[in-house]
């Protein structure tokens, strides 16, 4: 369909961001429409012809050269009369087209939208001439124009293929604007290659992206496969776990069968040995010695102070000094022992001794449980005596033992256990309380528990159950007679079997195979003094098959206190030293020491 007069194509380069121009009054084509349609097949020819060369040449294009064709374009009508451009600059942002704008023939080619934005474009464009004659100075009634003319971009599909063609312009001559389609052309060509850049990095990012998803379905099988596979070995690692606990259920039947079977070949318990008990025996001894020390120290670095506070002491507690007394006058060894200096320590020691001797290591059970105790103590017999075939004397005390143990070994015997040592500890403190002072007897009684009453408990405990018989005696060879002191004559006789230590020489042991001459009986008897009795002796009566009984062997000697030398030497060791604190509290201020209490 031929073009209509006096209206031509929007070109390219006019696709630019522009004010809009609605408001232009278009004239009418001055030309006849046969000869401008010569002129514009001939502009066709010469703009194909030119268009091969502005493919050669560079493609660029700025904002600058756009506006300067702008004014090169409106600059044709400002020749108008001022009335026209008058008229022009009263529309609001009108613009006075000449129809020698659209003589040229316009050749469109399609672009694609996503490279070149859509715009809207308003324009007035006439409606083909009225029949009839008209001159160059006419109007067009804008009521005679059809509506606006919406000029975007169309789809532009063709710009991904390498046929693509850029819009460009055929006129019939050259000028600015040809330089300013040459400049669309070249951007034109520009955004092409860019399209083209952009094309091949999407194929190859498709590519990667293809890589990529492949690989991630081979790691989603792989994942798949090795989930498969866990799955299997967990149902083979479960049966297999099922089968080694029912194995080890097995086995474990098995050994404790085994075990019952040995333990019903071998004795009950590992037995103690006299050097064990020997050893803890010396432990619980040097606790108690270094105890004891602790709390004297305040009483014997000051002498003078240490017998006044304890006179004055004894004087407003005499209550706790006659309870002192009382217990002393029970071992009249430590009465004849408080006579000499510097014996306050071991005369205490061996009231701790001998009390823990009485109350713990001479009961049955620390006197508790005395139905229990009664029971035993009536199967023991009964194994000996009515049992057919009588058991012998070994299967009898292991039996003994073990029953025992099992008494200490139950959970109700650990309440007894606590309280029976708490009734010791605080009996003991009570004998001793008047060597300590009023606010500390909580510190007294603990200290006394933990170095005396429970080490003294756990050494029980271990001997009692024991095959072997261990036991504690002593003997102090010094008796009273009536109202005196008697000496033994058997402490001569038995000094080989004694631990004595003399307090002339600073408690040097005294050893008769070291002295030099050997002394004889007569010299023993009147150069050997028995001072007292500081720690009962240990003994073990090893029980054997068949009714098999050692005699008693010692384990521990009896620790005694002698005085070996002349008896003046012994007297000026008593007048020269400071009389023991215990001996104020004994002797009353009337009565010397030297006054007849010795037989």
């Amino acid at each position: 369909m031929p073009p209509d007069k006096g209206q031509g194509t929007i070109p390219l380069d006019d696709m630019r961001s522009r004010p809009s121009n609605g408001h232009a009054v278009l004239r009418k084509e001055r030309k006849s429409t046969k000869s401008g349609d010569r002129e514009q097949d001939k502009d066709k020819d010469k703009s194909k012809d030119k268009d091969k060369d502005r493919d050669e040449e560079p493609r660029e294009r700025t904002t600058k050269d756009s506006r300067k064709e702008k004014e090169k374009e409106t600059g044709k009508s400002d020749d108008k009369p001022p009335e026209d451009q008058e008229h022009r600059d009263d529309a609001p942002g009108g613009r006075e087209v000449d129809l020698h704008d659209f003589d040229a023939v316009e050749v469109t080619e399609s672009v694609a939208p996503d490279l070149v934005p859509p715009r809207r474009y308003n324009l007035n464009v006439p409606a083909p001439f009225l029949e009839g004659p008209s001159s160059d100075d006419d109007e067009f009634d804008m009521t005679q124009i059809p509506g606006s003319i919406y000029a975007s971009a169309e789809s532009f599909d063709s710009m991904e293929s390498e046929s693509f063609t850029p819009r460009r312009r055929l006129s019939n001559g050259g000028g600015p604007r040809d330089e300013a389609a040459t400049r669309d052309q070249a951007q034109l060509k520009q955004l092409r290659d860019t399209v083209i850049r952009l094309t091949v990095e999407k194929e190859s990012a498709e590519r990667e992206a293809a890589r990529a998803m492949q690989q991630l379905q081979e790691l989603k099988h792989l994942l798949n496969s090795d989930m498969e596979q866990i799955a299997k070995d967990a149902d083979s690692l479960g049966q297999e776990i099922n089968r080694l606990k029912d194995e080890n259920h097995l086995l474990r039947e098995e050994l404790n069968d085994a075990q019952s079977h040995i333990f019903s070949l071998q004795p009950y318990r590992k037995d103690l040995t006299p050097e064990e008990v020997g050893r803890q025996f010396d432990d619980l001894v040097e606790q108690v010695q270094d105890w004891v020390q602790k709390f004297m120290d305040p009483w014997l670095d000051d002498y003078e102070a240490g017998v006044e506070a304890l006179v004055t002491g004894a004087r407003k507690q005499s209550g706790e000094a006659a309870k002192f007394r009382r217990t002393l006058q029970k071992y009249p060894d430590l009465v004849h022992g408080c006579m000499f200096p510097e014996t306050d320590e071991d005369i205490i020691v061996a009231i701790i001794m001998r009390y823990l001797n009485d109350h713990i290591f001479q009961k049955v059970l620390y006197g508790s449980g005395q139905q229990y105790t009664e029971m035993v103590s009536f199967i023991e017999t009964q194994m000996q005596t009515a049992v057919e075939p009588k058991r012998d004397l070994f299967a009898v005390r292991t039996w003994t033992a073990e029953s025992y143990n099992a008494l200490m070994s139950a959970p109700q015997f650990k309440s007894v256990r606590a309280r029976r040592s708490k009734d010791m500890t605080l009996d003991l403190a009570d004998i001793l309380r008047i060597f300590c002072k009023k606010d500390k007897f909580t510190w007294f009684c603990q200290n006394m528990e933990d170095n005396c009453v429970k080490p003294a408990m756990a050494l029980y405990e271990k001997i009692q159950v024991s095959t072997h018989h261990f036991y504690l005696d002593i003997q102090p060879y010094i008796s009273w007679s009536g109202s005196r002191l008697s000496l033994s004559p058997e402490f001569v006789e038995s000094i080989d079997k004694l631990d004595c230590r003399n307090i002339l020489q600073n408690r040097k042991a005294f050893n008769m195979a070291k002295l030099d001459p050997q002394p004889t009986k007569r010299d023993l008897y009147v150069n050997l003094l028995n001072v007292c009795t500081v720690v009962p002796a240990l003994y073990i009566r090893q029980i054997g098959q068949r009714d098999a009984i050692k005699a008693p062997a010692v384990v521990r000697k009896q620790q005694m206190l002698v005085a070996w030398g002349p008896e003046e030497k012994r007297d000026k060791f008593t007048e020269e030293g400071d009389p023991s604190l215990v001996s104020h509290l004994w002797f009353p201020k009337s009565r010397k020491r030297g006054d007849g209490w010795l037989g």
